[in-house]
């Protein structure tokens, strides 16, 4: 009896070191599943701990650090007029092939609809889903493509020009009127969409009849003009409008844009 008491009394010390020994694999595997997981959940382009993690694990990555692989993008953008970081707007990894739409959901819409980032009703001339009429959207990792969200200020942003040129009809009687409208994209009060009229001589040749402004509505980013034929023959109708200084304290202006030729046959 005295020596079975003696054996358990040893028995007991020896379970708890193997005890022991258990719990601080379970927590060795514990601590080591985490940070692995974690790696693999925000893991892309096949980059690997060092590439952002340049001082230890423990520090967040830099925009330098994310600048050495996506080339071409500035290190310094606001975030109404917050210096922010690249995981600022990004989660690292991510598909960027929807955000880059110019869907009202999901895209640069829901963006501007949110006034998260453009205010509840964008600029005048702007809806929702319009902001990639005018405004570039970042074309690879390593090519902003003039994205406004990748610039450091207003300042250098470039905006897309944009005109177009319909009629209401292909043919009309003399003495009839046409309308010839079209879209014009711009944010300068002011704005003048001019367009040429020519007609058809009798040596095939096109020779100017006039050039007038035609009506531009901002609101709308719509123009119109209405002409009507003094004489019989073929006629075309082109929109032009011009250079454009930057606005809203950009620096970088709009270029000039000419449409093609929209024709006219008057009976």
């Amino acid at each position: 009896m005295g020596n079975l008491r003696a054996h358990r009394g040893r028995l007991a010390p020896a379970l708890m070191l193997t005890a022991f020994a258990v719990l601080a694999v379970v927590a060795v595997f514990a601590l080591s599943a985490g940070p692995a997981s974690a790696y693999t959940g925000y893991q892309h382009g096949g980059a690997v701990c060092a590439n952002c993690h340049t001082v230890s694990t423990a520090v967040p990555p830099t925009n330098a650090d994310c600048a050495t692989c996506h080339t071409g993008f500035t290190t310094a953008h606001a975030v109404a007029g917050v210096a922010s970081k690249c995981w600022t707007c990004h989660t690292p990894g991510q598909d960027m092939d929807t955000v880059k739409t110019n869907a009202a959901v999901g895209g640069c819409g829901a963006a501007s609809a949110s006034g998260s980032c453009h205010g509840s009703a964008g600029h005048i001339g702007s809806t929702p889903t319009t902001c990639l009429t005018c405004h570039s959207v970042t074309a690879s990792t390593t090519d902003p493509n003039g994205s406004a969200h990748h610039k450091t200020a207003v300042t250098d942003v470039q905006v897309k020009a944009l005109l177009t040129i319909k009629t209401s009809a292909a043919s009309i009687k003399l003495k009839k009127t046409v309308k010839v409208s079209g879209l014009a994209k711009s944010v300068q009060p002011g704005y003048v969409v001019t367009v040429l009229v020519q007609k058809k001589g009798k040596t095939g040749k096109w020779a100017k009849v006039t050039a007038k402004p035609a009506k531009w509505t901002q609101a709308t980013s719509s123009w119109t003009f209405t002409y009507k034929p003094t004489k019989k023959g073929a006629y075309r109708f082109q929109a032009s409008t011009p250079v454009v200084a930057g606005t809203n304290g950009n620096t970088v202006a709009i270029p000039a844009k000419v449409t093609g030729y929209k024709n006219l046959t008057v009976k």
